[in-house]
């Protein structure tokens, strides 16, 4: 008797910790919803908006602080944060998409005993991400969305999270592979080419400008667009400085920014605009997303033309900022066929 009852006690459902920082990393998590069907999942992230996104209304959400390895004390402040949730969501296996909260998720899992697993970014096309590389030692099961990335000893290749119906074929690419981007080091562009003499030619004068992370991997993919120009590089890490200039370009540094943090946006407003006074560019080119959007506003105001390349990570709709910054500029791109419209985005390739 007491055997029937055993058997017929329904079977606890698999607990699952879904964890990743914002932007591309979340939107990379939630195309992974379909695989977490029929677990109790807790998702988790930096933005407090995010929990319009999930499909799934019984999924509970968590908040996180967001923090890079640019900012210790808000590392330090993360790291207490994802161990009481860990510990209170007791889950049996905790997946992420990176960046700084998954990894440190994984560190606190794997700790404890729980069976983690790291998915890189489909932005790390060339190499696996710093933080990707750092987490094999933490992860129960180490993942690439890149085939070529994958080896027999880590990491593996299952697929990627874009579905199959959204990729092109191989005769609708129009990137000629010998354009293809061949550095060493994602986040460094290479030697800058032999500007032509001014007598000849005026030399174009560009404002490349990016958030961090995929931002600004994308935006490094688009260099062969800059050869021949006087270009200066900008985000908001200065970790980039070193390999830019190395290369022989300029790099600024502008302040990190978020629509969460608007006690900075006006300060960063007032460093953009001054950045682009001294500049002095012809055109801006942008990949997104907070900073990119100041520089298109600003650039505006200056009367300089502006591109604003919405990220791949798109790939169901154009980003918010894509969508806001549209009154701003001259050109908006997709890198996606299907979210290209007459009168809106449009489509001329992508950074892949």
């Amino acid at each position: 008797m007491t055997q029937a009852r055993s058997d017929n006690k329904p079977r606890r459902r698999p607990r699952v910790l879904a964890v990743s920082s914002g932007g591309g990393h979340w939107v990379q998590l939630l195309r992974l919803q379909p695989a977490f069907e029929g677990c109790d999942v807790t998702y988790a992230t930096v933005l407090k908006s995010s929990r319009i996104d999930l499909n799934d209304d019984n999924a509970r959400f968590k908040v996180l602080p967001d923090a890079t390895r640019w900012n210790k004390l808000k590392l330090f402040w993360l790291l207490l944060r994802i161990i009481m949730l860990v510990i209170r969501t007791r889950p049996d296996t905790i997946v992420t998409t990176g960046a700084a909260p998954g990894y440190l998720s994984l560190v606190v899992g794997k700790l404890l005993g729980k069976r983690t697993c790291w998915i890189d970014s489909i932005a790390n096309v060339d190499e696996l991400s710093m933080s990707g590389r750092k987490a094999r030692r933490w992860s129960t099961l180490w993942l690439t969305q890149w085939e070529h990335l994958a080896d027999p000893d880590g990491p593996l290749y299952f697929g990627n999270v874009i579905a199959s119906d959204d990729l092109m074929r191989d005769d609708e690419w129009d990137q000629d592979p010998e354009d293809e981007l061949d550095v060493s080091r994602i986040d460094t562009p290479p030697p800058r080419p032999k500007a032509i003499p001014k007598s000849e030619v005026a030399i174009p004068r560009v404002f490349a400008v990016s958030s961090g992370g995929g931002h600004w991997i994308e935006l490094m993919r688009l260099h062969p667009a800059f050869d021949n120009c006087d270009v200066c590089f900008c985000s908001v890490n200065e970790g980039h400085r070193k390999g830019v200039e190395k290369a022989g370009y300029r790099y600024r540094r502008i302040p990190d920014l978020t629509r969460w943090n608007i006690g900075k946006i006006p300060w960063s407003f007032l460093v953009v605009t001054r950045i682009l006074m001294r500049e002095r560019p012809d055109v801006i080119i942008t990949t997104g997303a907070a900073p990119g959007y100041m520089a298109c506003i600003a650039g505006k105001m200056l009367g300089i033309r502006s591109c604003w390349v919405d990220s791949i990570a798109n790939a169901d709709e154009l980003s918010m900022s894509g969508s806001k910054a549209m009154r701003w500029i001259d050109l908006l791109l997709t890198q996606w066929p299907k979210l290209a419209t007459n009168d809106g985005a449009q489509y001329k390739g992508n950074v892949l």
